[in-house]
């Protein structure tokens, strides 16, 4: 778990839990299975993000899931990770509790919250299926471990990206103690909201102010990278 701090006016330390193992923080959340809701995406396609407009995203979406409970255009039937929501009648008294306080106040009952036109209460969508947790780990990584182009290295850290100008080259990596390099034609970084831009910063990505700051030379000026978090 992080600790960050707050940039509002009262700097409360804040507590950031990741999942620092294989399967990333879908070994550790609360498997909840929602999307955002479609003016989130469009929202980011108007600012210039094209490719991420809710009918483009959305295939993706589908594509990631099989939806236990509803079909049609907007759930999967044939993804790594199953969906499912609990019945009313496996509700917890808590739950029941929300729904019944929801309800009372004018919220419409809604059982599928991944419509993209959801406004009401109802039961979550959930990764979890008698009790196991589907992480990415169980649904992606398990079923391929076989194959030979795939090489899976636990206990690694990564220091930062290394560059050749400004093409990304390969890896400085930690394990045991020991530093050393992996190096590819192509370096996906999928490290997560918060480790994602942490390793652009330290591979000189970023504002050159904070860059400059701690002694990191810059590759490429680029405002924004590591600010504007939103946690829930």
């Amino acid at each position: 778990t992080y600790t960050a701090t707050s940039s509002s006016t009262q700097h409360h330390p804040m507590p950031v839990p990741r999942g620092k193992v294989i399967g990333g923080s879908s070994a550790v959340n609360g498997t909840v299975f929602i999307r955002g809701i479609p003016e989130d995406y469009n929202n980011w396609a108007s600012e210039g993000n094209t490719e991420w407009s809710f009918a483009k995203v959305l295939p993706y979406f589908n594509k990631l899931e099989t939806d236990l409970d509803f079909d049609g255009d907007f759930h999967g039937k044939d993804g790594p990770i199953p969906v499912r929501r609990f019945k009313e009648s496996d509700w917890c008294p808590s739950m029941r509790a929300f729904y019944k306080a929801a309800r009372s106040l004018g919220h419409p009952h809604e059982e599928d919250m991944n419509h993209p036109e959801t406004s009401g209460v109802g039961p979550r969508p959930l990764n979890n299926i008698n009790g196991v947790r589907l992480s990415t780990a169980i649904t992606h990584l398990n079923p391929i471990r076989h194959r030979l182009n795939l090489t899976i290295k636990a206990d690694a850290l990564v220091k930062k990206i290394l560059f050749n100008r400004n093409r990304a080259i390969g890896l400085e990596v930690e394990s045991s103690g020991e530093l050393f390099r992996i190096e590819g034609d192509e370096i996906i970084l999928s490290a997560g909201a918060i480790e994602s831009p942490h390793l652009l910063l330290l591979s000189g990505i970023g504002p050159s102010q904070d860059l400059e700051r701690y002694d990191i030379p810059v590759i490429h000026q680029l405002p924004g990278v590591g600010e504007n978090l939103r946690d829930h």
